[in-house]
């Protein structure tokens, strides 16, 4: 178990620390379109480092959270409450990777990625809120580290990725960082106290 929750510790960290670089690297680059302005001016375009972080810290935060998600599911404080976030979240994924699939068929101004962008986006922040309030009434992490889930979870809402506000999901990646903490403190905990383990 302790074994899970320092892996999960380390993807929780290292996928924060990359997808707050992520942003901060895109933020540097040329402004993309919005709305009705796409018909006429490209989208923000990616370079293959920016690339190579977003998958990363993808993957990573994707790992990391599926090991959280097992750690209260083992430790029976997911819930209802948490399978729903679980299913939310989920489902953004499949919207969000929908839409990269378009993208890749038929190029990255595709003109309905919104239709896949927001409300993938909407969904994983919706999902990564109901998850935080599910890790607040389990008290399985600090409450200081799930609030700070909760409120990295409520700011994707704002974030748009072709604009400077791709810099709203940097508190996102602080709050995976903070969780990845609090899940190596409880490991360590155990370890100095075998019998208060979950």
């Amino acid at each position: 178990m302790d074994r899970l929750v320092r892996g999960s510790a380390v993807a929780s960290v290292t996928g924060g620390l990359l997808l707050i670089a992520a942003c901060v690297y895109r933020s540097t680059l040329p402004r993309g379109c919005i709305d009705e302005e796409c018909l006429t001016q490209p989208q923000r375009g990616d370079t293959s480092l920016g690339t190579l972080l977003a998958t990363a810290a993808a993957l990573l935060l994707v790992a990391a959270g599926i090991g959280l998600i097992v750690q209260l599911q083992r430790s029976r404080r997911l819930g209802r409450l948490g399978g729903l976030g679980l299913v939310l979240a989920g489902l953004g994924v499949v919207s969000l990777v929908a839409g990269g699939v378009a993208a890749g068929i038929y190029g990255p101004d595709f003109a309905a990625m919104p239709a896949f962008v927001l409300p993938g986006v909407g969904l994983i922040a919706l999902g990564i809120v109901v998850l935080a309030v599910a890790l607040l009434r389990s008290r399985y992490l600090p409450a200081w580290a799930s609030a700070a889930l909760l409120v990295g979870g409520a700011l994707l809402i704002l974030v748009n990725e072709q604009t400077a506000r791709v810099l709203f999901a940097v508190p996102f990646g602080l709050a995976w960082v903070i969780v990845g903490v609090a899940e190596w403190r409880l490991a360590q905990r155990r370890e100095s106290h075998p019998a208060a383990g979950v």
